[in-house]
């Protein structure tokens, strides 16, 4: 009897020491990469546009019939049936994109129409465009682009300075 009592726990132990002998293990990495933000402002220093940034459609002469006035975001210039006047400047918004050297960029604009208003009479700008869809920021960590549009201007339509906002983005690719 005093046999099989010592016999029992050399056997457990050496079982228990080959169970611990077929574990192993590895490692990972965790990695992150920081870009540099993206920004986009209006070309408050008329590097670009004329107009310090906003699209402008200038001065045009209120009559008895409609008409529309576009400004092209390619040219700047400005394509009307309504008279118009040139005293006061015209030409499309501008806006200046920064981030990170090299990297492509995408351009997005608002795609409803935009009211323009003064003292509660309203007009409409649509058909917004940008002379470019997408860019690469250059060595500086700029990219500009303009962005020009079509005003439709009501029959006897009320003197006075209309105004509104348009929303436009820039993304990363």
């Amino acid at each position: 009897m005093k046999l099989a009592v010592v016999f029992f726990p050399v056997f457990m132990i050496i079982c228990l020491e080959n169970e611990t002998i077929s574990a192993a293990t590895t490692t990972a990495s965790a990695t992150a990469t920081i870009d540099a933000s993206i920004d986009i402002s209006k070309d408050y220093d008329k590097k670009i546009s004329a107009t310090g940034g906003d699209l402008d459609f200038g001065i045009i002469i209120a009559d008895n019939e409609s008409g529309s006035v576009t400004i092209d975001p390619v040219d700047g210039k400005r394509h009307s049936s309504k008279k118009t006047s040139d005293i006061k400047k015209f030409g499309p918004a501008a806006f200046i994109v920064k981030g990170a050297k090299k990297k492509n960029h995408s351009i997005v604009l608002q795609e409803n129409s935009i009211i323009v208003e003064s003292n509660g009479n309203k007009m409409t700008v649509e058909k917004l465009l940008s002379n470019i869809k997408e860019g690469t920021i250059n060595d500086n960590g700029e990219s500009d682009f303009t962005v020009g549009g079509t005003l439709h201007v009501n029959p006897d339509q009320p003197s006075g300075t209309y105004t509104g906002t348009f929303t436009v983005s820039a993304a990363y690719d």
